[in-house]
């Protein structure tokens, strides 16, 4: 049976002193719906110091010319940063895709009155990457989930969860855009508890899986997989994440779209095969990808190659085509 967490907010005064830890898209969205709510005051934002994510400028932008502190510390255990939060008084703290685990002594200074939104299940999906590992399981359905920041990873206690459904053509990208559209409400709800004076969490039953952040290099393909498991892979590290490949002629092939056929083609697993002026690889249980967008191997920024053109680019890179 769940145990629950209540959190009495009465001796609070609102608007509430509000740090953002935080980047990226759903965290661009988190910071813009905390600017206009009348519940925060945004007093300073933290971004991670070894990203370069686009939104971390944007982000550095609008909270220097609001006059907002910004920090990216390389090390949260230093004591002038904790004492420059200190200094701000802050009520809360707002965690959207901060990269690092906040330290107690952080926590301490807002008495770990301190919310992380996660785009995830919890507690099926704790870690890093969860919705590209969620995709690549062939989840038909993932979560975003808003708890309370613990001393480890994504185990505090649940506010408020949402789920949306994985639609067989989504990529990455589209989940993404899914996800953060259930942001708003999260925060309005949020703000209505706050409101009401009173926040009940429910603490999560034991288990879970922590997944473990991904890397370019597992990108690549297993060309015995099925079919459906190359799909999922395909799509899950669609760009701007890294993509997933095969490696032919010493040459990285980044698939970028592609789409199940019903037909089946003969060959022995593995093979890319033109069929009319379109490609296609064959998979493990003999189901046919069509090759929908590729890398140029020629090209450093693996630049995409529209469909009609993958023979002629892999021709002229000297790979096989069958």
């Amino acid at each position: 049976m769940s145990e629950f967490v209540r959190i009495d907010l009465k001796s609070k005064r609102l608007p509430l002193r509000a740090v953002f830890w935080g980047y990226h898209n759903t965290g661009l969205s988190s910071y813009r719906l905390l600017r206009a709510s009348d519940v925060f005051e945004v007093v300073a934002i933290v971004v991670p110091p070894n990203r370069t994510h686009e939104t971390i400028e944007v982000l550095k932008t609008d909270a220097l010319k609001s006059g907002l502190r910004v920090f990216a510390p390389k090390d949260l255990h230093d004591g002038g940063l904790i004492e420059d939060l200190r200094k701000l008084t802050p009520d809360v703290y707002i965690v959207d895709s901060y990269t690092k685990l906040i330290p107690k002594e952080h926590l301490g200074l807002v008495d770990y009155f301190a919310f992380n939104l996660h785009p995830g299940r919890l507690p099926h999906y704790r870690g890093a990457h969860v919705m590209n590992w969620a995709m690549i399981n062939g989840e038909k359905e993932v979560g975003i989930t808003l708890h309370l920041v613990s001393d480890t990873f994504d185990e505090g206690p649940i506010v408020d969860e949402r789920c949306v459904d994985v639609s067989p053509d989504d990529d990455i990208n589209d989940l993404d855009r899914k996800v953060a559209a259930e942001i708003p409400d999260i925060f309005h709800s949020l703000e209505q508890k706050i409101r009401s004076r009173m926040i009940v969490a429910t603490c999560q039953p034991p288990g879970g899986t922590h997944y473990r952040a991904r890397k370019p290099k597992d990108g690549m393909i297993d060309v015995t997989s099925q079919a459906q498991t190359i799909h999922n892979k395909i799509r899950a590290l669609a760009h701007p994440w890294p993509g997933a490949y095969l490696v032919r002629n010493e040459k990285k092939l980044v698939i970028w779209r592609a789409g199940i056929c019903k037909e089946e083609i003969s060959g022995t697993c593995g093979d890319i095969v033109k069929r009319g002026r379109r490609c296609f690889l064959i998979a493990g249980d003999h189901r046919i990808l069509a090759i929908e967008c590729m890398n140029d191997p020629r090209s450093n920024g693996y630049k995409p190659v529209k469909a009609l053109d993958i023979a002629r680019v892999l021709h002229e890179c000297n790979v096989e085509v069958k």
